[in-house]
């Protein structure tokens, strides 16, 4: 595991999103988020239309 401290994170579309739940899991980890085009969601669910479905 890399041990990293102040990080400054650069996403783009889903990656932003994974980036900004790291960040709520370790925000000590973070000194900033740079999003780029951020997805807000890729999966369809509660009546929001997302770009892809869930596979079951």
């Amino acid at each position: 595991m890399l041990n990293l401290q102040q990080v400054i994170f650069m996403g783009h579309s889903v990656s932003s999103m994974i980036g900004a739940l790291a960040a709520i899991k370790k925000p000590d980890r973070f000194e900033k988020l740079v999003m780029v085009g951020p997805s807000p969601c890729y999966i369809n669910s509660n009546g929001y239309r997302g770009v892809s479905q869930e596979k079951t």
